[in-house]
């Protein structure tokens, strides 16, 4: 359950609050797809092993080198827009709790 926001909360500060996390999550899922995509199609076959015994199948084929080659610049872009908008949710937080000084720490505690 959501706490409620304090008074004098713009109406638009709920609605980024939820984007940003709903943005969060989804490039955490694209990333690990793609990051998982990209392995699939290394030169050499990766034996990888969930946990150390369940099997992860390649889902590429390793003989496509432009997929590899554009899969590889996605992944990375992903990445890097995951890292910016976590590095603006922290500003974020930062910003509610000592500038608004709305005591957001306290009430996601």
């Amino acid at each position: 359950m959501v706490p409620e926001h304090p008074a004098g909360t713009a109406a638009w500060d709920p609605v980024l609050a939820v984007v940003g996390h709903w943005g969060i999550y989804l490039l955490m899922l694209i990333a690990s797809i793609l990051g998982w995509t990209l392995a699939s199609t290394f030169g050499t076959p990766q034996d990888a092993q969930l946990f150390g015994f369940i099997p992860v199948p390649a889902i590429a084929s390793n003989a496509n080198s432009p997929l590899h080659g554009q899969l590889g610049e996605l992944h990375i872009v992903s990445l890097w827009t995951l890292a910016g908008l976590v590095v603006i949710h922290v500003a974020a937080t930062f910003y509610h709790q000592y500038v608004k000084k709305n005591k957001l720490l306290q009430r996601m505690l």
